[in-house]
């Protein structure tokens, strides 16, 4: 019986995140080969690459592809998240909260919010729904050494070197059954309005498949300039669409500890993320271009650092805020930038 196969058009992060959890979900992670599953990736196309935090999510995606999480973060230069924690939000004084993965709740109704209002609230609300704030404001991991014993499990996240867990992911797939072929898409063959047959590339190769995932970012080369399926604009109600990133070596720019949470804190003209790495830490500001222009909001993402980062190259990066009108049409399924980019005011790119 003829094997079914999904072609994934695109590389970086949702390629190759799909192409590993396909495999490990369909194909018993690589130890069968039930479904063949290729992926396409241009040699020519640099890699988006912004967001290295994760949601908590990113550990059932590792369970499913079977990667052991201790080599998966030597790998990525991968750190603990387990919080958000939000700065400056309500005015400029100092002021945070906690937005903790790990919540007490008294079942099967809670009334943490109400019995809070109700306090005389010397006690934050978020360190009466969560030991993790404090845990995170002390610098403390979620997991221990040795075995568990302070009750309930912690939930957590990570962040990581998105560059090279696309590239720890690929490695890991190819070894376990996934195809990978390094190639410009030129042509798209079609069977009807909403049937993709078959892509062509500049290397002479015809590949056809059952189902197409098209992760080509934002020029979605196969959901929209194909198959025709527009964009929704939100730019409207969420103003930021723009960028600047750059990246904190802790050689010199060390805060005292690896933060095991993401900083987001409010600027002028939209927000800055802070998200530490094992070797660095990756600063990005997110801001509206109406409202402040590109040289201005560099010198305050750097303002916000401090002294000492002239010699850092920043980078800029536009973006579109919205989501596809639908994400499945045909035999075609948009996965991450090509279904849509929603600014989530905490950095969860991956």
């Amino acid at each position: 019986m003829r094997k079914r196969k999904v072609l994934i058009v695109g590389g970086g992060s949702a390629g190759w995140m799909t192409a590993a959890y396909l495999n490990g979900a369909l194909n018993k992670q690589g130890t069968e080969q039930n479904v063949l599953i290729e992926l396409l990736e241009s040699p020519d196309i640099p890699r988006i690459l912004v967001g290295e935090a994760t949601i908590p999510s990113m550990r059932h995606l590792l369970t499913v592809v079977g990667i052991d999480e201790l080599e998966f973060m030597k790998a990525t230069d991968a750190t603990f998240k387990q919080s958000i924690k939000y700065c400056n939000c309500v005015q400029n004084d100092n002021s945070f909260y906690h937005h903790p993965f790990t919540s007490m709740r008294v079942q099967p109704i809670d009334r943490a919010g109400s019995d809070w209002l109700k306090s005389d609230r010397s006690i934050p609300f978020m360190e009466t729904c969560s030991a993790q704030p404090i845990i995170c404001e002390m610098g403390l991991a979620p997991l221990m050494l040795g075995k568990w014993d302070m009750g309930s499990h912690l939930n957590y996240a990570y962040h990581m070197n998105a560059q090279k867990f696309a590239d720890y992911l690929r490695d890991f797939s190819t070894a376990r059954g996934v195809v990978h072929r390094l190639a410009n898409l030129t042509d798209i063959e079609m069977q009807g309005s909403d049937r993709i047959v078959a892509v062509t590339t500049d290397q002479q190769q015809r590949l056809t498949a059952d189902l197409f995932v098209d992760c080509t970012g934002f020029k979605a080369k196969l959901i929209e300039e194909q198959l025709g399926v527009g964009f929704e604009d939100c730019s409207q109600w969420l103003l930021c669409d723009r960028a600047i990133t750059m990246h904190l070596p802790y050689d010199k720019f060390y805060p005292g500890m690896v933060r095991p949470y993401t900083t987001a804190t409010a600027l002028s003209a939209g927000w800055i993320w802070d998200i530490p790495m094992q070797n660095q830490r990756s600063v990005g500001y997110v801001h509206s271009s109406q409202f402040i222009s590109v040289e201005q909001a560099e010198q305050e993402m750097r303002a916000y650092q401090g002294p000492g980062t002239e010699h850092l190259k920043a980078r800029v990066v536009d973006f579109k805020v919205g989501r596809r009108q639908g994400n499945w049409r045909g035999n075609c399924v948009a996965i991450g930038l090509s279904g849509g980019f929603i600014e989530p005011l905490e950095s969860t790119g991956l």
